[in-house]
């Protein structure tokens, strides 16, 4: 729809970054393709992507939450990386349709919420949970993937899940290249206002919501920054 739905937005197929560069209060991006885009006012809604292990590969038989929930058929055994609240829920899911489930985590899971909390969950989940433990190699074999782990031992599985976090996608846009303040964790630093930050400054004309700014990583939060960008958008053009 945003190609052939919408009349007053051109759709542009390509990655983008910025340059750094701004022309007569514009900002300036340039696409894969060598493409110039300028504007007075640009939105940063790039989003988050799965983190990533080296020693599981993304691809096949490993997959994250969102090609969990594309699966065709049950795996008789999945293995869950991760004990934060996605992996933790998939655990969940899975051992509620009747798979074997094993979830890994280096430490106890959820571990950003209280600790009772943390702990009544172990107890009562109806699936396997492991401490402590880390995917050191793994390998595809006939009926799914091996994983070695850092105890020692190795575990197979029809399917494995890794929900390790996201990333934001601030690094494949050049945010620190075109001076925009960074938090730790990559995430582009804005105002109450959703305005990005330049040496704690708001820079005129530059906005941002959603995974690549917000440390709550949820569709709602993302929703209620639109719309506050939307407002102060309009307000800054009347």
């Amino acid at each position: 729809y945003r190609a052939a739905g919408e009349p007053n937005t051109t759709l542009v197929r390509e990655t983008v970054r910025f340059t750094g560069r701004e022309v007569d209060g514009r900002h300036e991006l340039v696409s894969a393709s060598g493409r110039v885009l300028r504007g007075r006012d640009v939105v940063i809604a790039a989003g988050s992507r799965p983190r990533e292990l080296d020693a599981v590969p993304l691809g096949g038989r490993v997959v994250t939450n969102a090609e969990a929930l594309r699966l065709e058929s049950l795996p008789e055994r999945v293995i869950v990386i991760g004990g934060g609240a996605v992996a933790s829920e998939f655990a969940s899911i899975f051992s509620g349709f009747g798979a074997e489930v094993v979830q890994l985590n280096r430490s106890m899971p959820l571990r950003s919420v209280d600790p009772d909390v943390s702990a009544t969950f172990c107890r009562v989940a109806a699936w396997d949970i492991r401490c402590g433990v880390e995917v050191v190699a793994s390998t595809a074999v006939d009926d799914g993937v091996r994983l070695e782990l850092s105890d020692g031992t190795a575990l197979d599985a029809g399917l494995v899940l890794v929900g390790v976090g996201r990333v934001p996608n601030s690094d494949r846009l050049d945010a620190a290249a075109a001076g925009i303040d960074l938090h730790d964790d990559g995430r582009i630093a804005v105002d109450a206002h959703q305005r990005v930050l330049r040496d704690g400054a708001p820079v005129a004309g530059l906005w941002a919501l959603g995974d690549v700014s917000s440390e709550h990583q949820l569709k709602h939060v993302a929703n209620a920054e639109a719309r506050i960008v939307a407002a102060n958008l309009v307000a800054a053009a009347t």
